[in-house]
């Protein structure tokens, strides 16, 4: 009896319908240098879905050799932060949040070493405790994606060569500096260098005279 109970209670058991597998969106990035287009490879790229009130959880890739990084997911991603070595990190967010399968090119700039000589040059003599204050910017109508600007501040002791990060990747660099003496009412307003353009990862040479 028991043996026939089980049965006619296997017959009676129906298999729930698979549920339905969505579909993927498929986008592939290259990840290249500004002006050259060399592909960086070994680049991470964090990607996700952002609405204007919420982001989704990001996923990771890590481009190839030819700087490409393929994301499959359900609702498509528009959100990608980029970061590699020796280049600075870039952010990219494309409105409206449309969901494309679109091929995208995200530009990523290499590091560049500013190499400044610091001269004094004028007679004047500041008064003790006057610093040279120095920082580094970008030209062009989109700056530098990702690029930091360093500000420096140096004790007015004697000629000088220092360091500073750059942008190289075809980017056009140039510094902003002047005197702090504090003893102006209003800020001396800052002198700029020439600009210069650095190409891939090279070394710039600025000249400060003060």
């Amino acid at each position: 009896m028991i043996l026939l109970l089980l049965i006619s209670f296997g017959s009676c058991k129906k298999d729930k319908p698979d549920q339905p597998v969505p579909n993927k969106i498929r986008q592939e990035l290259t990840i290249a240098e500004p002006n050259s287009n060399l592909p960086v490879k070994e680049a991470t790229v964090l990607a996700s879905f952002c609405s204007p009130f919420v982001c989704g959880y990001p996923d990771s890739a890590v481009t190839n050799d030819s700087g490409k990084v393929i994301f499959l997911t359900i609702d498509g991603v528009n959100t990608f932060q980029v970061h590699a070595d020796k280049y600075w990190p870039a952010f990219y967010q494309f409105w409206p949040y449309f969901k494309t399968a679109d091929s995208h090119n995200l530009e990523l700039v290499p590091v560049a070493a500013l190499k400044v000589h610091i001269i004094k040059a004028d007679q004047y003599q500041y008064p003790v405790g006057s610093l040279l204050k120095l920082s580094n910017a970008y030209n062009g109508p989109n700056g530098c994606n990702g690029c930091g600007s360093n500000l420096r501040e140096l004790a007015l002791t004697q000629d000088r060569i220092i360091y500073m990060k750059g942008a190289g990747g075809g980017t056009s660099n140039y510094l902003q500096w002047y005197v702090d003496s504090g003893q102006q009412i209003v800020p001396n307003p800052w002198n700029v260098t020439p600009s210069v353009v650095i190409n891939r990862s090279d070394t710039a040479e600025f000249l400060i005279e003060y």
